[in-house]
């Protein structure tokens, strides 16, 4: 395996649903927009001509009654809202009302988080953690929701502190290992990993990281083993085909790629998606952009294939002028 390739495969692992997986699979899940409130709120008596500070009412012409009646416009577009639209989480919220305790506010954390609502997810697992400071389970969800909003130094702090109150814990363990991978310590998160596969020997989530980091430091051998292993304990695993998917690019085997890609695809697009990514990755721009072409077809949520089709068919042809 190149040194180039598994460079190539850090940036691919920011494309593709889940590589370094936490304790349970990610999914395309639908992105929801969250409606705060207004920043600035309009006085009640907007409009109404009245000057509160001279205490009279002002003079104003009034507009011209039109004999047309007034065109009606069309509704405004009703934007989904986590709260109200996605029954899981209006019913934590209820629970939440109705006990606020530190097990209601991680739950609505859980679900904040797993629609990637990260503020909210943050909020509310700091909120279980006031409420109950030796709540393992809270600090590992922080740590989490500052892992997956893209700060993992934010999050270490969370996950030792999580580790401190249950150093027996796979899932914790687990945790701290893709924390320091994120920072880019990856002796450190191969220990936390390897101890994470020694107190949950069943666990295929584990195994598929351990699959992945090795690929990425360039060891085909202990990759595959790991992914391996991986499959036996739990042969459905998305995350584990995926990883023997990038670790099959990574050393040149784009056919075994796909084959990978197509057994942990839900959606036959969603392989030629991600195969495309990794053929991005390795420079075949063509190749790239018909397997994003193939992808464009349909509707993948989270995704760009037609942008990607267009710019990998822009790089492909920047690459023949080069040729020529």
């Amino acid at each position: 395996m190149t040194a180039r390739n598994r460079a190539s495969l850090l940036a691919v692992v920011a494309c593709l649903a889940g590589a370094c997986a936490s304790h349970r699979s990610p999914t395309l899940a639908e992105r929801f927009v969250h409606q705060g409130t207004p920043a600035l709120e309009l006085p009640a008596d907007l409009g109404t001509g009245t000057d509160k500070s001279a205490g009279a009412a002002t003079s104003k012409t009034a507009p011209p009654v039109s004999a047309e009646p007034p065109a009606e416009r069309e509704p405004a577009p009703v934007l989904p809202v986590a709260e109200t639209d996605d029954q899981t989480l209006a019913q934590a919220l209820a629970e939440l009302k109705a006990e606020p305790k530190a097990v209601t506010h991680r739950r609505v954390a859980e679900r904040y988080l797993s629609l990637h609502i990260y503020d909210k997810a943050v909020d509310n697992f700091t909120a279980a953690i006031k409420l109950d400071a030796k709540d393992a389970a809270a600090s590992e969800g922080l740590a989490r929701a500052w892992r997956d909003w893209g700060s993992p130094e934010l999050a270490l702090s969370q996950a030792y502190r999580a580790l401190a109150l249950a150093p027996n814990s796979a899932q914790i363990s687990n945790t701290v290992g893709t924390i320091l991978f994120a920072l880019g310590l990856n002796d450190e998160a191969e220990a936390r990993f390897k101890r994470a596969a020694v107190l949950a020997p069943a666990a295929a989530y584990i195994r598929a990281n351990l699959c992945y980091l090795s690929t990425i430091r360039g060891d085909g051998v202990a990759a595959r083993a790991q992914c391996d292993i991986a499959l036996a304990l739990d042969p459905a695993s998305v995350i584990a085909r995926n990883n023997l998917a990038l670790l099959n690019a990574a050393e040149g085997d784009f056919t075994a790629a796909e084959k990978a890609f197509a057994a942990a695809a839900r959606n036959p697009l969603e392989a030629r998606y991600n195969l495309g990514i990794v053929l991005l990755s390795a420079g075949r721009f063509a190749d790239a952009a018909a397997m994003f072409a193939e992808a464009c077809r349909g509707d993948l949520p989270g995704v760009e294939a037609c942008d990607k089709a267009r710019n990998a068919r822009l790089r492909a042809a920047r690459a023949d002028e080069r040729i020529r």
